[in-house]
């Protein structure tokens, strides 16, 4: 196989992994399951520590080969997607990207922040994949002796998997700052189309009371009632649909931040909030809607009576 140090003798390999850094490429399998939870694929293989551990899929990369190239190889090598029918077939190698995610390094000393790894010290390039849930492990795999799904707050213990494998789990699912600041940027936003979601009935309802208040006056010309009446039932169409906009908008990035809360192991604050009682229990969003769509109807109206009946106004 291309890079696995057959083209030197045992020798001469452990003269070069002693001697020099390893380049690798890591690949971590993931998906979404039905209860919304981020899911990491691991392969069963032997290790030097005695005994099978849980470890990503990855391997050395080979002279002239690309570190996506390599991680294509590795995966291919490693895993395998089963069909209803029970067939095999081959992963999809548009899966991994171009480009890796992060570099993560192995070595030869166990040290905190680094995977661990006697026999070399070696540069990984990290790529995070997703996969179907039907993936196995293949068969004839020389290194991956099964595969399976875990749940990213149901890991195996730290114990039963190979010593850096958590470190690049934490790396691509979220607990690097890079990630993190995405989140926060997602949060901000969501506060955002909050904040403007409560202004815009607010201002509205100042706008509309003072244009109904010259539509209903009695010494107001009918000129200026129609004109009043007329920019208040547009106010309220306006309000109503800007209100609706941002509030699509928050909800969207509230069920997306909630999501990352769970698929992370992290505390869900933005879960959909607890039953209250008293007029607490009243959405609020539907019940401002229906009273800008009230003002609006009193401005539709005025601008009836203004048209066809302007004596009942005054």
């Amino acid at each position: 196989m291309a890079g696995s140090g057959s083209e030197f003798s045992a020798e001469e390999w452990q003269t070069l992994s002693e001697s020099l850094p390893i380049a690798g490429s890591d690949v971590l399998p993931v998906r979404i399951g039905e209860d919304d939870f981020l899911y990491i694929g691991l392969i069963s293989r032997t290790t030097p520590f005695g005994g099978a551990r849980w470890c990503h899929v990855g391997g050395r990369q080979a002279i002239d080969e690309t570190q996506a190239d390599a991680a294509r190889r590795h995966l291919a090598s490693s895993l395998v997607r089963k069909t209803a029918s029970g067939k095999l077939k081959k992963l999809d190698p548009s899966v991994v990207a171009d480009r890796p995610e992060a570099t993560y390094e192995f070595l030869r000393e166990e040290r905190e922040g680094y995977g661990y790894d006697p026999r070399k010290h070696a540069v990984s390039a990290c790529f995070k994949v997703w996969l179907p849930i039907e993936t196995v492990a293949r068969p004839d795999s020389d290194e991956a002796l099964d595969f399976r799904w875990f749940r990213l707050d149901q890991l195996p213990d730290e114990a039963e998997m190979w010593p850096g494998t958590s470190g690049i789990i934490d790396l691509l699912t979220g607990e690097n700052p890079d990630n993190l600041v995405a989140y926060e940027a997602l949060n901000a936003r969501q506060i955002g189309h909050n904040s403007l979601m409560w202004q815009t009935p607010a201002l509205a309802l100042t706008a509309q009371a003072f244009l109904l208040s010259i539509a209903l006056g009695a010494e107001t010309a009918d000129i200026s009632r129609f004109i009043s009446s007329f920019l208040s039932l547009v106010i309220a169409f306006l309000s109503v649909q800007l209100m609706a906009r941002h509030s699509a908008f928050e909800l969207a990035d509230a069920r997306r931040l909630h999501s990352i809360e769970l698929r992370r192991g992290m505390e869900p604050v933005h879960q959909r909030p607890l039953p209250v009682r008293g007029l607490g229990r009243f959405r609020s969003r539907r019940l401002w809607t229906i009273g800008l769509l009230l003002f609006g109807a009193a401005a539709l109206a005025a601008l009836i009576l203004t048209r066809f009946a302007p004596s009942l106004l005054g």
